[in-house]
């Protein structure tokens, strides 16, 4: 397996053209992470499809494109269509409410939004079909 990409917590190999599997290196949120994911796909959030997971792995849909912090190093004028654009991103998530199983800390302070606690510009990917979050 290819490594293309390596976070905080996990290691992302390329699995072929179309899906990646995220490896935690300690064991990670796999379960509820997956059942995220899915819950904001069906509310129309973009976030990448969720094959299998395991207790550290998740098998996911491979994104095509640059993350936003990529598009800032190399185009630094794009800061302010680009900084707008993580806003929406932003307020797109926190206008969803927080499911019932979801643990308070991944949601706002009354626990009725979602939040995603590391919504940067590394962790967007501008795809043809418009900025992902993973």
């Amino acid at each position: 397996m290819e490594l293309i990409a390596q976070g905080r917590d996990a290691d992302v190999y390329a699995l072929d053209e179309s899906r990646v599997l995220r490896r935690y290196r300690h064991g990670g949120p796999t379960g509820l992470e997956s059942r995220l994911m899915t819950y904001l796909a069906a509310c129309g959030y973009p976030v990448p499809r969720v094959y299998e997971i395991t207790d550290t792995d998740m098998v996911l849909e491979r994104l095509a494109g640059p993350t936003m912090l990529d598009v800032l190093a190399r185009r630094p004028w794009r800061v302010g269509s680009l900084g707008r654009e993580l806003g929406r991103l932003h307020d797109r998530l926190h206008a969803l409410s927080a499911p019932e199983w979801l643990p308070k800390r991944f949601s706002t302070t009354d626990g009725d939004r979602v939040l995603h606690l590391d919504l940067h510009p590394g962790n967007v990917i501008l795809t043809r079909r418009g900025p992902v979050v993973i």
